[in-house]
């Protein structure tokens, strides 16, 4: 996804977790959590924004202009813990010009 630096902008992030043959798992109810560092960088326990759960997927709606504040790519991580298990994941990336 691409915006433009100065424009305030809602992005609404969801992801479908599946298995490794591409069903769907049900995760609602475990915690989920939303990171936004810049490309490249692993994000560090302050980067994670609590997440919910929007339609039995996790969501996180972004407002670009507060967070990104610089031209920059940015990478958009998820987490969700399902205790004791935490698993994070890179699933894309926004690129702000």
């Amino acid at each position: 996804m691409r915006v433009s630096l100065g424009d305030t902008v809602l992005i609404w992030c969801t992801a479908t977790a599946t298995t490794p043959g591409g069903t769907p798992i049900n995760l609602v109810g475990d915690a989920v959590a939303w990171a936004f560092p810049a490309h490249g960088i692993r994000p560090v326990t302050s980067d994670w924004l609590v997440g919910e759960w929007t339609d039995g997927l996790p969501s996180y709606e972004l407002v670009v202009a507060t967070l990104m504040d610089v031209r920059e790519r940015y990478d958009v991580w998820l987490r969700v813990t399902d205790n004791p298990q935490v698993k994070e994941a890179l699933i894309g990336q926004i690129t702000v010009t």
